[in-house]
């Protein structure tokens, strides 16, 4: 699993280029804010694509947003890439996450069904990693509506204190 490269399309496509590091970053791509010296930056979320993209699978399962493929708006929109060598480099990451999200999925299925799923070594790698990119795609839609609207580095400190404080919370009172 996780040894091809994974390409994501469309408005999702935008958001992970956006809030992550990138080499070449122009125009659209760019995260643009102002310091505290009135200047322009170029604002990083997250080191590489994948960290964000298994960020945006963590934000969708928490808050049970999934986006099919087809559902995308805007599909030709943009296009990103990430490389087979990142996936592979995070694979155990990457299971982890699947294995929460068969775990947690409310499909009616019964708890046995789902271990057996979620451990399973025969399991599809286009069925997982579709399965990823659902969560990834509503998850993108999640993340930047934290963080579309911030216009300067202290609007963008705020939006990440709620983001932590909105999913603390929201994590605390599902195990309570």
């Amino acid at each position: 699993m996780f040894d091809k490269d994974l390409n994501i399309t469309g408005e999702p496509a935008h958001i992970l280029k956006k809030y992550s590091k990138k080499s070449q970053a122009s125009g659209d791509n760019q995260f643009l804010l102002l310091d505290q010296d009135g200047q322009k930056v170029d604002v990083v979320l997250f080191d590489t694509m994948v960290e964000c993209y298994m960020n945006c699978c963590i934000l969708g399962l928490i808050q049970g947003k999934k986006i099919k493929k087809e559902d995308v708006q805007n599909p030709t929109m943009d296009s990103a890439t990430i490389f087979a060598s990142q996936l592979i480099s995070r694979r155990n990451w990457l299971s982890r996450i699947y294995h929460h999200i068969v775990l947690a999925e409310e499909d009616g299925n019964s708890v046995e069904s789902k271990i057996k799923t979620a451990f399973s070594i025969n399991e599809d790698p286009a069925k997982v990693q579709e399965k990823l990119n659902e969560y990834a795609r509503g998850g993108a839609y999640i993340l930047d509506s934290y963080f579309s609207n911030c216009t300067n580095t202290e609007e963008l400190g705020h939006a990440i204190l709620k983001l932590c404080n909105d999913f603390s919370s929201h994590i605390s009172f599902e195990i309570q």
